[in-house]
C-alpha cells in the first residue's frame, strides 16, 4: 500500500471524523507491515477521493489528546 504522505498536501485533506485510537497492523511500502498502536481518521480531498490518515508516533501518556500527536504531520496517508 503506497504511503502518500510526501505526495499529498495535508492542508488539501479534510478529516471527515475525529481521530480515534487504533492498533494492530497495516501494510506499508515494499511489502512491509506497520505493527503497533496509532490514531487514525478518514479524510476526503476536494475531488471526493477518500483517504485513511494515520499518526503512529503517539505520546500515550498525554492526558490531553490534543497533544498526543503532531496532528499537522501524519505518518501515513493511504487512498481508499
Amino acid at each position: 500500500m503506497k504511503n502518500l504522505v510526501n505526495e499529498i498536501n495535508v492542508d488539501d485533506l479534510k478529516l471527515t471524523q475525529d481521530a480515534y485510537p487504533g492498533g494492530g497492523s497495516f501494510p506499508v511500502e515494499n511489502g512491509a507491515t506497520f505493527s503497533g498502536n496509532w490514531y487514525e481518521a478518514h479524510a476526503q480531498d476536494g475531488y471526493g477521493n477518500e483517504y485513511m490518515v494515520r499518526w503512529t508516533q503517539v505520546s500515550w501518556e498525554e492526558e490531553d489528546g490534543g497533544n498526543a500527536c503532531d496532528w499537522d504531520n501524519p505518518d501515513y496517508i493511504h487512498k481508499l
